[in-house]
């Protein structure tokens, strides 16, 4: 990935989905979420499942939202040393399943400040 022109995160190679798959993998975390609108309207109908999330979890400058593939009988990343967990769903009806974690960054040394996120 580039930012202003410099790598900032190198690629990382992961398993193919063409094979067996095994284990996790972590397909990382976004952070930093500014709706272009409120109280948008989804149709559960059309998903296999929906992630519904309490309103002042997601924002600007706090919340994050992590998803894996979690091979079925395996244990999700542990997000637990930076984030308190908010919310987390296992999509179950695909293998390898799909996990979607909702966070809070943690406050570190008894400080109000908290990791990025």
């Amino acid at each position: 990935m580039k930012s202003h022109g410099r790598k900032m995160l190198p690629p990382q190679k992961c398993q193919p989905l063409t094979g067996p798959f095994r284990g996790t993998e972590d397909l990382g975390i976004q952070a930093g979420h500014v709706p272009k609108g409120v109280g948008a309207i989804c149709d559960p109908a059309a998903f296999s499942g929906v992630v519904e999330v309490p309103s002042g979890v997601l924002g600007p400058r706090h919340g994050a939202v992590a998803v894996a593939l979690v091979e079925p009988g395996h244990a999700p990343p542990d997000y637990t040393w930076a984030y308190e967990i908010v919310t987390q769903t296992v999509f179950r009806d695909v293998a390898p399943h799909v996990v979607v974690t909702v966070m809070r960054p943690k406050a570190f040394n008894g400080s109000k400040k908290s990791v990025p996120g």
